[in-house]
């Protein structure tokens, strides 16, 4: 059982922008697109943020806001690479960044093309991508604990992880922070969630215990549910990935769910992106 220090005071923060997230079930209304292809999407962007080198705060913009139009238009699994490539433009374009960065590197579409479809993209979402982010909140809940930085980058991994499994599609920036960085620091044994972190996130622990079982469930598979982000974290952070896997043992769930990996590809990434 896990004690609970306090209630928290208000709402998390992003709750207002609840409207805006894609629905939790629109993969079921999608003629081509189930959620192993999803997953598929979600590899080719993280592939594209290690070689192009944009923030996590991109990614997870440019995966909401693919999440968010495809709700809006069941799509040929043909016109998905493209509709992928004009959501990371979009992301780029509201970050001020430029998308023919990104184009140079991966060679995939035309920039006229990209651009229409951003344009399309952006039509179709009002003009404005999701406000809001995993990152901010958990720089916020990472200062409870003097901006620690293992359960910092443990968490950033969780919540990588996250992107790929359909069901945290719809979940709220705040609580995938908060999941994420509770599953870190039990990971790593560094206590029980205080009344501090409860009122940085407006979350308690009990609150969190769907998400952390869910994302329990996801790493006892890494290798078949997200090899990409489970082989970059390993190559990069060997000695907190072992730690984690020693932590995640001690946690194991009760009755495991079975993991499915992609079994297709994703449109024609160049060789430059598959590695």
């Amino acid at each position: 059982m896990h004690r609970e220090p306090v209630e928290p005071q208000e709402e998390p923060r992003d709750k207002i922008f609840e409207d805006q997230l894609p629905p939790s079930d629109y993969l079921s209304r999608q003629i081509e697109l189930d959620a192993k292809g999803r997953s598929i999407v979600v590899t080719w962007f993280v592939r594209l943020r290690k070689y192009c080198n944009f923030s996590e705060d991109t990614l997870h913009k440019t995966v909401n806001t693919f999440d968010r139009f495809m709700a809006l238009n069941p799509t040929r699994h043909g016109d998905i690479p493209r509709i992928a490539a004009g959501a990371l433009a979009a992301t780029l374009g509201a970050n001020g960044c430029s998308w023919m960065n990104v184009q140079d590197t991966i060679g995939l579409f035309h920039h006229s093309q990209v651009t229409e479809t951003k344009k399309t993209i952006l039509e179709q979402l009002g003009g404005s991508l999701f406000p809001a982010t995993p990152m901010q909140f958990l720089d916020e809940v990472n200062q409870v604990d003097g901006s620690e930085e293992a359960p910092k980058v443990l968490a950033k991994y969780l919540l990588e992880a996250m992107l790929y499994d359909k069901r945290f599609i719809g979940k709220l920036p705040s609580l995938m922070a908060a999941a994420s960085y509770c599953l870190a620091r039990e990971v790593l044994g560094k206590g029980p969630w205080s009344s501090q972190h409860v009122q940085s996130v407006q979350y308690t622990r009990s609150a969190l215990e769907e998400p952390i079982t869910t994302l329990l469930e996801i790493c006892q598979n890494p290798k078949e549910h997200h090899p990409k982000t489970m082989k970059m974290f390993n190559e990069q952070h060997a000695a907190l990935f072992a730690e984690m896997e020693k932590g995640l043992q001690k946690l194991k769930p009760s009755s495991s769910t079975t993991v499915q990996s992609p079994t297709r590809t994703f449109g024609v990434p160049s060789s430059k992106c598959s590695s």
